[in-house]
């Protein structure tokens, strides 16, 4: 701060004085002096005493809203991608954040273009609380509040701490979990161009120019695909995969073993697998011999799901698919002081402090007196 600042000392004075005067009048309140004549100056002091009094208030205080979200759910979940659908404000972006129920901050996204909130979190089995916590008038040039995320990614690939993805113009040419190649031959998107990435905080997204994007989420090993219209999608995997999980029924792929049908999930695995899962999904596993096919027709979105062990690691993906009911209360509005305003107002100099406050004609004398001079 410049020496000749004066914003430092004259906010100490301010908020020193305010709470002199809020002692003062609570004396007056309760005491023998309310029923004195009334002085001359008494009625305009309380009245800009209040005045200004409300203009510090208004300077260092926002108004905040804590709207609690409650998630019942019957299974255990790890790193489970959650989103809302909210509307939030340019001017909120920033300041909006998922809290667990102990009051820690979570990483957060705010996709403005889907009026959605999406964060990743552990489910356990019964209730999870979480409030959703935003600020209308922040004005924040940026969210400092979430994690870094864990995501590589170049122009073909994305990669975080689960998986690995590598694209080309028609498909998910790569696929990696555990250092295993899941993909022989691709998995087949109907696509033509070279797909756009987009790295944010909780997910990172390969948008192909036909309106098909692929969704990796933070510490997670899900996938999401989608499409705006109805689509056919191939699904090349390598024969590393022994056996498949499907309606129930174990099956091991010998050359002959096949199915076709409607599920809402099929699993192909050896010591780790790899599940599709969705809605009433109408598809076909082939086993040609030298790779593993899964034909998805006329779909919209799917999701693939990558897991150590057998298909019994899967079965709470699929019974929770796309994803857990969530229960959004109503807003609680609370208020708080901005300690970056206060510093702002510490760094202001006295007119510069005067007009913001509109205190220009408040003036204050005090004499003290001896009476025994």
């Amino acid at each position: 701060m410049k020496p000749e600042n004066k914003g430092s000392s004259q906010i100490d004075w301010i908020m020193g004085f305010l709470f002199f005067i809020m002692i003062v009048l609570i004396f007056i309140s309760y005491t023998s002096y309310i029923s004195r004549t009334q002085q001359p100056y008494e009625t305009p002091l309380k009245s800009q005493l209040i005045d200004l009094s409300k203009s510090v208030e208004k300077q260092i205080t926002w108004t905040t809203y804590r709207v609690p979200l409650t998630i019942e759910s019957a299974y255990t979940l790890t790193n489970y991608p959650l989103s809302i659908e909210y509307k939030i404000n340019h001017k909120a972006k920033n300041s909006t954040y998922i809290l667990d129920k102990t009051g820690t901050i979570l990483s957060t996204e705010v996709d403005m273009d889907e009026s959605k909130i999406y964060w990743t979190s552990d489910i356990h089995e019964g209730k999870n609380t979480f409030y959703l916590f935003y600020i209308t008038d922040s004005q924040l040039n940026e969210s400092s509040n979430t994690t870094k995320n864990n995501f590589t990614t170049n122009n073909t690939t994305i990669t975080n701490t689960h998986i690995s993805t590598e694209f080309d113009n028609f498909s998910i040419s790569s696929l990696i979990f555990n250092s295993i190649e899941f993909i022989d031959g691709g998995i087949l998107l109907n696509t033509t161009k070279k797909p756009l990435i987009i790295n944010h905080t909780i997910k990172t997204t390969a948008r192909y120019p036909k309106n098909t994007t692929v969704r990796i989420f933070m510490n997670s090993s899900h996938i999401r695909i989608h499409t705006n219209a109805p689509d056919n999608f191939i699904l090349h995997l390598n024969n590393y995969l022994t056996r498949f999980y499907v309606d129930g029924s174990t099956l091991i792929f010998n050359g002959s073993n096949e199915y076709s049908g409607i599920t809402n999930y099929a699993d192909l695995y050896n010591n780790t697998g790899i599940s599709v899962i969705g809605k009433s999904m109408n598809i076909t596993i082939t086993d040609p011999g030298t790779t593993r096919d899964i034909h998805i027709f006329n779909e919209t979105d799917f999701e693939i799901f990558l897991h150590t062990g057998s298909y019994a690691n899967m079965l709470n993906q699929s019974a929770i698919y796309p994803c857990p009911g969530i229960l959004i209360g109503l807003p609680e509005e609370l208020s708080g002081i901005r300690e970056d305003k206060i510093s702002e107002l510490e760094n202001l100099y006295y007119d510069e402090l005067s007009q913001k406050l509109q205190i220009n004609d408040l003036g204050v004398l005090v004499r003290i007196e001896n009476p025994d001079s």
